[in-house]
């Protein structure tokens, strides 16, 4: 149990941690009730009693549609996950946002026909290593270098 800071009467799912502890999760606390697949991304610092309230992040990431299955690099310099968008390749496609000089979230792209099919693509997650990117597409489990990160900068 993450405790009253992250717990709401909401769905929170999907935790991805950095190196000093803070805590990246989906929610759907903001959605409208009839909207049950509005999710957001969040994120929390922690604490030595558990974490602080978290914070929506910015519209570089959340559009107000389906944004959720986030995965943080440990380091912080980036944020890939599933997102559900008009522009979109499939029902859900993988997007990447890198933090700029200042700290902020930079506008998240769409990872494109690198990773993107007419399917959905979701549940990123990068190696302890930091060597390969994985991700479900359709049912199944992929794996790719994350040497195509630097395709997206």
């Amino acid at each position: 149990n993450a405790g009253t800071a992250i717990n709401s009467d909401g769905n929170e799912y999907y935790i991805s941690f950095t190196e000093n502890g803070k805590m990246y999760f989906a929610s759907d606390v903001e959605a409208e009730q009839d909207k049950s697949y509005n999710f957001d991304i969040y994120c929390a610092d922690s604490t030595a009693d558990g974490f602080e309230l978290p914070s929506k992040l910015n519209e570089a990431i959340n559009t107000g549609r389906y944004e959720a299955d986030g995965f943080v690099a440990p380091d912080e310099s980036y944020l890939i996950f599933c997102s559900i968008r008009k522009t979109g390749l499939g029902r859900g496609d993988l997007y990447i946002s890198f933090k700029g000089e200042d700290g902020k979230w930079l506008p998240a792209k769409s990872m494109g026909n690198l990773i993107n099919t007419d399917q959905h693509e979701l549940c990123p997650f990068v190696s302890a290593d930091g060597k390969y990117l994985f991700y479900t597409s359709n049912e199944d489990i992929y794996w790719v270098s994350t040497d195509i990160l630097a395709d997206y900068y």
